[in-house]
């Protein structure tokens, strides 16, 4: 499921960001970046396995010695693949199938694929440690809360 939400919620953000005028693209990539993380909430009040932070918890685990390097291989294997196959789920069903990725969208699409694929590796590698950096922190504070409020 998580690999699910994870693709709805990129989805959602190029539908936003590509609605809106280019003369505000600022202002539509902070929306998008606000719609987005509603996916990582669905994630984690779900109890859904996102990568990025199983990768953190179970590294924890296998660090504390409550799970052996077998278990953990296991976990990130079928993680990985279930992600996967949800992210590829989503993208067919909801992107291609029932077309949320066409018109403006698909521009937008590939504009940003284009950008991603052009990025030197310094400044791609710091943007994905940040990313994970974030989604990590959302776990922890998450797995820290008494109740789903906090």
């Amino acid at each position: 499921m998580a690999g699910g939400y994870i693709g709805f919620g990129y989805l959602a953000y190029l539908k936003v960001v590509s609605g809106i005028p280019h003369e505000w693209s600022s202002f539509a990539t902070l929306l998008g970046a606000a719609v987005f993380p509603i996916a990582l909430i669905c994630i984690l009040l779900g109890g859904g396995e996102l990568v990025t932070s199983n990768m953190m918890i179970m590294s924890l685990g296998r660090l504390a010695g409550r799970i052996s390097s077998k278990m953990l291989l296991r976990n990130w294997v079928i993680v990985c693949m279930g992600n996967l196959v949800g992210t590829l789920a989503m993208a067919f069903s909801l992107g291609y199938y029932v077309g949320m990725i066409e018109g403006s969208v698909a521009e937008k699409t590939i504009v940003v694929a284009e950008a991603k694929v052009h990025m030197d590796f310094g400044r791609a590698f710091v943007s994905a440690v940040a990313c994970n950096w974030m989604v990590c922190m959302g776990a922890w504070l998450h797995f820290t809360a008494k109740n789903t409020t906090g």
